[in-house]
């Protein structure tokens, strides 16, 4: 049977049923002289062999459970021998037996704890690993080939309505288009993924008024449009505004510009 603790000040100190108190009887103390130094109750479990070996049984069972010997202090289905080793490890290793001792080395009783659950070896629950993030690239990915399948470019606003996860995720494609592997960059491209959108858009909007000079051109044969051209006031605006930055558009626009006699 589990040998009962006696829970002293400490609250680890350990005796076998029936064991007298070391002073019990003592003809000094019944004589009314001081008590003689009393040994710890855990160094006299320690040199009961019975009572050794019975807490060293119920180690070894954990130890076989669980595959290391540090039993908590709270441990459940055996309370005695969770307070029995945590008492055991408050003493000096050589304090005990050197018989037991060896017994307690063998089982690995002074190894070191095993790191906990949640240690940094261990993957933890919000941790995505390179298959998960792969995984979410690729879905990600066909959700911008069907947006290009739909509305024939890849140029997703960041605010879009019918999908704000994909416009977040193209902008941050854009973002890291330097650190994106090899593959993935790839991919982009075969779907003619615009990597410099504003840009574009701005082009775009520039050819656009453009070809409506060249309109205004054709029927006037000037293109000295008014700046409040009531016909096509962007028209005007803009035809306005490039006269303003003559000196600093680029060469190519100067060229088409000149090719029909604006500047």
């Amino acid at each position: 049977d589990k040998m009962p603790l006696i829970d002293t000040a400490i609250g680890m100190n350990i005796v076998p049923p029936g064991t007298p108190s070391p002073t019990e009887g003592h003809p000094q103390q019944q004589q009314g002289h001081p008590a003689q130094p009393q040994m710890p109750l855990i160094h006299q479990t320690l040199f009961n062999e019975s009572v050794r070996q019975d807490f060293f049984r119920r180690l070894t069972r954990y130890k076989k459970n669980y595959g290391h010997c540090h039993v908590p202090i709270k441990y459940i289905t055996d309370p005695e021998l969770g307070k029995w080793t945590r008492a055991v490890r408050t003493l000096d290793k050589y304090a005990v037996p050197p018989h037991f001792r060896s017994q307690l080395e063998s089982i690995g009783f002074y190894d070191p704890p095993p790191p906990p659950k949640n240690h940094k070896t261990a993957p933890r629950p919000f941790q995505r690993t390179s298959a998960t993030l792969e995984r979410q690239w690729k879905e990600m990915f066909q959700r911008v080939v069907k947006f290009k399948e739909i509305h024939g470019h890849c140029q997703v606003p960041f605010h879009y309505k019918e999908d704000p996860k994909l416009g977040y995720w193209v902008k941050n494609q854009r973002f890291k288009k330097d650190r994106l592997t090899q593959a993935r960059h790839d991919k982009l491209e075969e779907i003619g993924f615009e990597w410099e959108v504003a840009s574009k858009v701005q082009n775009q909007t520039w050819n656009e008024m453009f070809e409506r000079l060249q309109k205004f051109e054709s029927s006037h044969k000037h293109c000295f449009v008014p700046s409040r051209y009531k016909e096509d006031p962007k028209l005007g605006s803009w035809v306005h505004r490039q006269r303003h930055l003559k000196d600093k558009l680029p060469a190519d626009r100067r060229a088409k510009l000149d090719s029909i006699g604006f500047l």
